[in-house]
């Protein structure tokens, strides 16, 4: 229960301050703890020599936060599925979202990072080459929780909406739900900065935005608040790549039988969580600090079952709406072309193979 009420705290400290001051916790510095309590040396899988005697070959991976979202790695690390196929994996997670992570790739510091959302498009238009190699949560998992008053999209009018950042996956989906229903962001509608979904609650609550853009577990805390979910974002039908894997080409052109099995990790682990809800909530428990059944079914639902691909192709359809949303803020994103964007090869190989469908029989 300490991650719930950890999120519930926040959001009345943020209430009570007019949200004056910053209630979650700052970037953590590179030695303290992950989620569960868990040091980065303590979460990594020691250096081990393989059955045949040989050094298993290390793979430094990251991702971002503590939502459910991120489950497929945490399972994959706790699981140790990626150690049968020769893999030494290291799992952090990198504060600060997906930008961070990028900056800790291209300083060599990581190799695959478990991120999604615009930040590739980002990279490609600042001068890097990263490319998505899965989609393992490839729609806009997100929805709308409003206030009791307002019971459909047109009531928001002359109101305003609540969103971590400009440029986000949230700012995206309030942007794309308003247009949907023919409401202008910013001109019908205000479109407020939080900072974090908990700032997010935490402004509605304080009657500075009637609405906010949440996802699973959050949306426990919505519901303890008094509010409903106006519109499930997914339902709109738009392809979005939330989270996937990411790598730099050249890492990809270097270490290409590395990808492979690491693939097959990755799969293996998304297989797990499809097909052992218990270990898979277990693990989501671990990682988001909580023993709250509610919030471990609704993110377990969301990104074990409904969300979670069982094979994770990335597509041009997804990362067309990706950078058609950065070319918003950055014209030039309109020259990329969405193939430039990901590499599908190692999930095609292994679902041309069988090894995908041989992991639910």
């Amino acid at each position: 229960m300490r991650w719930l009420r950890r999120a519930q705290s926040c959001v009345l400290l943020l209430v009570a301050l007019t949200l004056g001051a910053a209630c979650a916790p700052s970037p953590a510095a590179p030695a303290s703890p992950l989620p569960g309590g868990i040091t980065p040396n303590e979460a990594a899988p020691r250096p081990s020599e393989a059955a045949e005697g040989r050094p298993r070959v290390a793979v430094r991976s990251a991702y971002t936060s503590e939502s459910a979202s991120e489950l497929t790695l945490q399972v994959a690390h706790e699981a140790d599925t990626f150690a049968k196929y020769g893999l030494d994996v290291t799992v952090e997670r990198i504060a600060g979202g997906s930008p961070k992570v990028v900056a800790a790739m291209l300083a060599g510091d990581v190799d695959i990072a478990q991120i999604g959302g615009p930040v590739v498009a980002d990279a490609r238009v600042a001068g890097a080459d990263l490319v998505y190699t899965t989609a393992n949560i490839p729609v806009l998992a997100l929805s709308l929780y409003a206030i009791p008053a307002v019971t459909r999209m047109e009531d928001l009018r002359g109101n305003a909406i609540a969103i971590t950042r400009a440029g986000t996956v949230t700012d995206f989906g309030a942007r794309t739900a308003l247009t949907h229903y023919g409401l202008r962001p910013e001109v019908d509608v205000g479109i407020v900065q939080t900072g974090g979904l908990v700032e997010g609650l935490a402004t509605v609550q304080a009657g500075n935005a009637v609405a906010t853009l949440l996802g699973p577990p959050y949306d426990i805390i919505a519901r303890q608040q008094g509010l409903h979910e106006l519109l499930d974002l997914p339902s709109l039908g738009v392809e979005f790549l939330l989270n996937g894997l990411a790598v730099q080409r050249e890492y990809l052109t270097r270490n290409e039988d590395v990808l492979m099995r690491f693939m097959r990790g990755y799969l293996e682990a998304i297989a797990r969580i499809k097909e052992d809800k218990a270990f898979a909530k277990q693990v989501l428990g671990k990682y988001t600090d909580t023993t709250d059944d509610a919030a471990l079914e609704s993110g377990y639902e969301a990104f074990g079952q409904r969300y979670l691909a069982r094979v994770p192709y990335p597509t041009a359809a997804q990362l067309q709406t990706v950078i058609d949303f950065v070319a918003e803020r950055d014209p030039s994103a309109r020259d990329l072309q969405p193939e430039s964007l990901f590499d599908d090869r190692f999930v095609r190989a292994l679902d041309q193979e069988g090894f995908i469908d041989r992991l639910y029989r």
